[in-house]
């Protein structure tokens, strides 16, 4: 893959397979700048911000901001497109051909601007209109609280394409520049409106549009060479081909991402739904390395599959390598978010304790789902996405039907987890089929079950402080997972050793 420093106008690619250091090494270092774009600003809310804001908000303020958001980014995702997965696929397609790949990217950009106006018109005209004939007494109007995270998401939908096309050109310390400028706008602009002149909810949903405006033009600016290769039809079609399965599949995703705060909404109080959206945020907050595993890993993998059959079982141990380092950031998450909730935040959100484990634990099928995409993605069958998503979604609203009105939060964090290990195994078995990856499924497993144990010893109400209990699970756990993933490991840091390389590859290949 080119260097991001080149301009498309004068990269060229050559056809070979990469190296077991090179892989290593990218993988590692563009997982750590991704990391520090996902969860850096996730760090510092953990310690600083969401106390302040558990602090200044009360729970039914945050069930408010939750519920607005989640409508906003329903909207966005819907009118979208999925552009943005497309064009992470097609632009390795294109990248032999400078010019072509300028006018490929150009066409997908200038659609991308016309979907925005596409989602104010409908966010504007219609949703006020069905919300008024379907649900007129939604407990959150659309004036002011869902206009502004409406205008939040589509400030933030351009973002994701600046951030897209650095993930693509493997730039992620530029990747990392952006989030991190997003981050700060947002911030500034929170303490603002929330600390300062105590706004509340209204407070918070206007820092968000003003920081997501400014990202926006921020953004866009700096795309700006990327728009000079025109519009022509015919990339947008070959575009919309793959994305538009992707639209259902995205729908239906985000329905089982959000479905139970609207669920939870019926059956019990608002202010119960803002202790679970608290618990959620930071069970995907404490998550997010795991995306950036992913993020880095998703180039390299379209990369290694062009060569088809040759590189697979490479594939397949990196993947597992991966999926085992996936579940040791899930137990790291799980343990840690108790003692963060019992520690950190204010008493009103001490429920959120034992529900946000079972956030985690959902995140991490969630990951373990990202890594058989990519098969479906390369074998460009992406319907299959929209099969195990809507498998899931089904699943997600039964249990949350059966489960709310006894268990309330706490049946929908059950309901979530069983609804994300259904669409990672629907998906791993769709996508062996299209493009067959031979996995460690042993170890997985293995891993797997390391979790579950944890996860009970975070339901123990245990007479013990939790951090003393947690600490020596942490212990344990570590060195089983290490065990079982402890040679994959020490290859990628040879790898990274000056004068290793050969060493390193021959590890990460010969070794099980």
């Amino acid at each position: 893959m080119r260097n991001a420093s080149q301009s498309p106008e004068t990269s060229e690619e050559t056809t070979t397979v990469p190296s077991g250091k090179s892989l290593s090494g990218k993988l590692v270092r563009g997982s750590a700048l991704y990391a520090l774009a996902n969860i850096g600003d996730k760090v510092i809310s953990f310690f600083v911000l969401v106390p302040l804001y558990a602090k200044f908000l009360t729970p039914s303020a945050y069930g408010i901001i939750a519920l607005s958001d989640s409508i906003g980014q329903f909207i966005v995702r819907g009118l979208g497109l999925s552009l943005d997965d497309s064009l992470r696929r097609l632009y390795f397609q294109y990248i032999d051909s400078a010019e072509e790949l300028k006018a490929y990217v150009s066409s997908v950009l200038w659609s991308v601007l016309g979907t925005i106006g596409l989602m104010l018109v409908f966010s504007f005209t219609v949703v006020p209109a069905i919300m008024h004939r379907f649900v007129p007494n939604f407990e959150v109007p659309f004036y002011p609280y869902i206009a502004l995270s409406v205008g939040a998401a589509i400030g933030l939908h351009v973002l994701l394409y600046r951030q897209t096309l650095y993930q693509v050109e493997s730039a992620p310390g530029k990747y990392l520049a952006v989030s991190a400028t997003s981050f700060l706008l947002t911030v500034s602009f929170a303490v603002t409106y929330l600390v300062i002149f105590r706004m509340g909810a209204y407070g918070m949903l206007l820092a968000k549009l003003l920081a997501a405006v400014g990202i926006a033009g921020i953004c866009l600016y700096l795309m700006r060479r990327w728009f000079s290769g025109g519009w022509k039809w015919h990339y947008l079609r070959e575009t919309l081909l793959l994305s538009f399965p992707l639209i259902p599949h995205y729908l239906t995703g985000y329905g089982l991402d959000v479905a139970d705060r609207f669920i939870l909404a019926r059956y019990r109080s608002i202010a119960e739904v803002g202790v679970y959206s608290l618990a959620y945020t930071i069970g995907k907050s404490m998550y997010m390395v795991g995306l950036s595993v992913c993020q880095a890993w998703s180039p390299t993998f379209f990369a290694l599959a062009r060569h088809g059959d040759a590189s697979k079982d490479r594939l397949g141990r990196l993947t597992s390598m991966i999926a085992i380092f996936l579940t040791w950031i899930a137990v790291t998450g799980s343990l840690a978010v108790e003692v963060f909730v019992v520690q950190f935040l204010d008493a009103r959100y001490r429920g959120a304790a034992q529900v946000a484990p079972w956030i985690v634990g959902s995140f991490l099928f969630q990951g373990l789902y990202a890594l058989s995409m990519l098969s479906a993605m390369q074998a460009k069958r992406s319907i299959f996405l929209f099969a195990s998503s809507s498998g899931a979604f089904a699943v997600n609203i039964l249990l949350n039907f059966v489960l709310v009105p006894r268990y309330g939060m706490y049946g929908s964090a059950y309901a979530n987890m069983i609804a994300f290990i259904v669409i990672a195994v629907l998906m791993y078995f769709f996508a062996q089929r299209l493009f067959h990856v031979p996995y460690r499924m042993g170890r997985i497993s293995a891993a797997l079950f390391v979790y579950l144990c944890v996860l009970g010893v975070t339901q123990w109400n245990s007479p013990w402080p939790c951090w003393i209990v947690n600490g020596i699970t942490f212990v344990v756990a570590t060195a089983v997972l290490y065990q079982l993933s402890g040679h994959n490991l020490r290859a990628i840091k040879a790898a990274l050793r000056p004068g290793n390389g050969n060493a390193a590859e021959e590890k990460l290949i010969d070794t099980e």
